[in-house]
């Protein structure tokens, strides 16, 4: 009976180890069992990053300013310029006499702003010239005259701008000189004066602006004319 449980034992053994040989290999694809993953040791917590602060600017900072509005309207120049051109030309058949008067240059002139409206002011000397004849006698004009500017500066109900300007010559400083015949080398006095030795003006506000008039009055033996040409010494 003894031998007969030990062969059964053996015979046993024999046929698992033949099952463990030949078991079969995971076919591709099938999962395996997962070889578990070490949990890792937590180490010492790492330092926390702190921001470098920004140095303060010392002193006074700029402040911002706003550009000025485009509809904002600049104020008036102070400074201008007004260039005078007169021409006069006098005709009688029955001396006969002729007689040429010219004068011309700049007046330089300033509008004071702390008045309002804006008072205008400017004087200059202006450049005489022209010549005459009657019979034999001829003659120059030469020399100077002294022009005084005044007026204002206002600004009408539609916001525009304009001068005011009047003009004073004060003729008498000029001479008339004879060239040739009974008056030639003397002074003569009272023969001739141009006839707009006062004028007054309204200009608009623009530079370059040129107001032209007709010299003389009806019934009179003159021709020519007189212009002033404003000049704004500003740029805007």
């Amino acid at each position: 009976m003894r031998k007969t449980m030990l062969w059964l034992m053996l015979v046993t053994l024999g046929m698992a180890f033949t099952l463990v040989a030949c078991a079969p290999e995971p076919a591709p694809g099938e999962a395996s069992t997962p070889t578990p993953t070490p949990t890792p040791t937590p180490g010492p917590p790492e330092p926390e990053a702190t921001a470098t602060p920004t140095p303060a600017i010392s002193g006074p900072q700029p402040s911002a300013t706003a550009p000025p509005s485009p509809t904002e309207t600049p104020p008036p120049c102070p400074n201008y310029e007004l260039q005078i051109d007169y021409y006069q030309l006098m005709e009688i058949e029955a001396g006969p006499l002729r007689d040429e008067i010219t004068y011309s240059g700049v007046i330089p002139f300033t509008a004071d702003l702390t008045t309002d409206p804006p008072e205008l002011r400017g004087n200059a000397q202006l450049q005489v010239g022209g010549e005459g004849a009657a019979g034999e006698c001829t003659w120059q004009h030469i020399g100077t005259t002294d022009a005084t500017l005044t007026g204002n500066l206002v600004t009408d109900e539609s916001g525009e701008r304009k001068l005011h300007v009047h003009l004073d010559i004060l003729w008498e400083e000029h001479k008339i000189v004879g060239t040739s015949g009974e008056c030639s080398g003397a002074i003569l006095g009272g023969l001739t004066a141009p006839v707009d030795t006062e004028a007054e003006q309204e200009l608009p506000y623009e530079d370059g602006f040129k107001v032209t008039w007709p010299v003389g009055f009806p019934g009179a033996p003159l021709s020519g004319e007189s212009s002033w040409t404003l000049h704004i010494l500003c740029d805007e």
